[in-house]
């Protein structure tokens, strides 16, 4: 019998030893597992640029809005900007979001400060059309009972110029000279007014034409052409000098 080599004893051969069960633990990290260097990994998120996304929502509402106020468009535009520099920094992430934003954004400053100007100008023109439309003089309101009137046409062009045409019936044994004025109504209130005078023969009829201003962006539903009033011609009984 051999005996066995002594604890310690270099020469001592090694001994088998029973195989150790896997620790997948322990094992090195791995893209969406779990590891020692830091435990789970979860996927990379992408980047995002929601500052592009702001400006675009502003530069459409600012379209809708750009005849009423300009801050959503000014918003837009400088959004829009700030958002095209950082999508460059980004690997261009939202750059189409961002320059439509902005280009938005500028044009409905321009189309609002546009109508704003346009408007303001129609404005005052009628306020000017309506002091020079009534320089035809009139003596007294004509006699309910000698005439009648009927609106023929009441036409609106684009740039705010309205025409109406006037058919006045003489319902006198003779000829008799009428000066008829047209009131030019937008949304309820009377926005200019014209005067035209016309020679009506005894039972018949004759028309007038009438013209003024309006808003430019006055819609046709809005709009309404009516007789103001009818007077007789002024007749200056003055003496004429000698």
């Amino acid at each position: 019998m051999v005996d066995a080599p002594p604890p310690g004893d270099p020469y001592r051969p090694p001994q088998p030893q029973a195989p150790q069960p896997a620790q997948p633990w322990l094992t090195p990290a791995t893209p969406g597992g779990y590891g020692t260097s830091g435990g789970y990994r979860g996927p990379v998120p992408s980047p995002s640029n929601g500052l592009a996304t702001a400006a675009l929502v502003l530069g459409i509402v600012s379209l809708v809005l750009c005849q009423w106020m300009f801050l959503p468009g000014i918003m837009a535009f400088i959004l829009g900007l700030v958002a095209a520099g950082t999508a460059k920094k980004i690997g261009g992430v939202g750059l189409g979001k961002a320059r439509a934003g902005w280009i938005l954004g500028l044009s409905s400053v321009v189309v609002g400060a546009a109508v704003w100007v346009f408007g303001t100008i129609a404005f005052v023109a009628a306020i000017i059309g309506l002091a020079e439309n009534l320089d035809v003089p009139v003596g007294d309101v004509a006699d309910l009972g000698t005439y009648s009137t009927t609106v023929d046409t009441c036409d609106l062009s684009s740039d705010g110029l309205v025409e109406m045409t006037v058919t006045l019936r003489n319902r006198t044994a003779f000829e008799q000279t009428f000066v008829v004025e047209g009131a030019f109504i937008v949304a309820g209130s009377e926005a200019a007014s014209d005067r035209g005078s016309v020679d009506v023969p005894a039972r018949g009829t004759a028309s007038v034409a009438l013209s003024a201003t309006v808003p430019a962006m006055t819609a046709r539903s809005a709009l309404r052409c009516d007789v103001a009033e009818v007077y007789e011609p002024f007749l200056d009984s003055s003496p004429s000098a000698s």
